[in-house]
């Protein structure tokens, strides 16, 4: 049930990237009659790693919006996450739900900058001059095929939600700028194609990563047996 209600938040946060927060009120209370009958039987060793594994999924969920580095459903998924979640005994990290989720679901989204560089040859093979008109140098160029796409204006315009604005214009000079937060354009689009920073969809990412948990546990698990 948990995965199911997380496939919908999925969808919505790719197509959106917004999830209401009702998804999140119904992951809860579907879960509530799950894991309360596990609480009661578990031991003192037991309830420790379970209000860890919440205690660190509420920390993450609080400390990474902060930094703009994570959005509110993204926040909401993975505290709803800590507390649905009972501890796996099968390996060391899996016992503790919120940390094996949020360590899958960053290794997921470590596929996120090859997609973009098949995008960007895509459009490349297309006819797209990339760069043209941008200063720029070698190693920028290399980390922006790998971290931002380009996309038509219009589309940027009617998806603000879905990008940064990575390019910019001063002194009639178009530049590629970096950032590492979630923040607003400095000005409109310039030009038929612009660079963009898409936001990565985390709640997809965390999906993807509680739905390898479950079947698998935790990606690095393998690291820790001796």
């Amino acid at each position: 049930m948990t995965l199911a209600i997380l496939g919908y938040a999925a969808y919505s946060d790719v197509k959106s990237r917004e999830v209401d927060d009702a998804v999140w009120l119904i992951l809860v209370i579907a879960s509530a009659a799950l894991i309360f009958p596990e609480l009661a039987a578990f031991d003192r060793s037991q309830l420790i790693l379970y209000f860890t594994s919440v205690y660190i999924a509420f920390a993450l969920g609080l400390a990474l919006p902060t930094f703009g580095l994570m959005g509110d459903a993204d926040f909401l998924a993975i505290a709803c996450l800590g507390l649905a979640t009972p501890p796996d005994w099968r390996a060391l990290l899996s016992s503790i739900p919120s940390l094996s989720i949020f360590i899958n679901a960053l290794l997921a989204s470590c596929l996120y900058p090859i997609a973009l560089l098949v995008r960007n040859l895509v459009l490349a093979m297309r006819g797209i001059e990339l760069f043209e008109g941008v200063e720029i140098g070698t190693a920028g160029k290399l980390l922006a095929l790998f971290t931002m796409t380009k996309v038509p204006a219009r589309v940027y315009l009617s998806r603000r939600y879905a990008y940064t604005l990575t390019e910019i214009t001063e002194d009639s000079k178009k530049k590629i700028v970096f950032r590492a937060r979630i923040s607003e354009p400095p000005q409109q689009p310039q030009g038929e194609w612009v660079w963009v920073s898409p936001y990565i969809p985390f709640v997809a990412m965390l999906t993807v990563g509680y739905a390898i948990h479950i079947f698998y546990g935790c990606i690095l698990e393998p690291l820790f047996v001796p």
